[in-house]
C-alpha cells in the first residue's frame, strides 16, 4: 500500500531518521541531502556546486516561498528554491547559506 496522506509520509520520515523541521511555528520532519549541481559562474563559466536540500511532506508545511527562512534540525537557512516530487507527495526545499 502507497503512502498516501502527509501525515503517513511524515511519520515515515520521522520514524526513518528524519531531522526536525520547523517553519512558520510548524514543526515537522525532513531529510536532509547534498548533492553536486550544475551551476554558471559569473554567467559564463559551468562548474559543480554542492547543494543541501530537505525533503518534507506536501503539505505540512505552509506557503513555503523562496528566500523565508527555515529551521532544520536547530539551523536557521533561506529556502533558495522548492519543488514537488513523487507525484507531488513530497516537496523538496532547497537550502542556502544559513541565516
Amino acid at each position: 500500500m502507497a503512502l498516501q496522506t502527509a501525515a503517513e509520509i511524515e511519520a515515515t520520515i520521522e520514524a526513518t531518521g528524519g531531522e526536525t523541521v520547523v517553519f512558520g511555528g510548524v514543526t515537522t520532519y525532513g531529510h536532509v541531502d547534498y548533492g553536486d549541481e550544475e551551476a554558471l559562474e559569473d554567467g559564463q563559466v559551468m562548474t559543480i556546486v554542492r547543494v543541501r536540500t530537505v525533503l518534507v511532506a506536501t503539505g505540512i508545511l505552509s506557503s513555503v516561498d523562496r528566500g523565508e527562512t527555515i529551521v532544520v534540525d536547530g539551523t536557521t537557512y533561506v529556502i533558495t528554491d522548492h519543488r514537488t516530487e513523487n507525484d507531488g507527495l513530497e516537496t523538496r526545499l532547497w537550502l542556502g547559506d544559513n541565516a
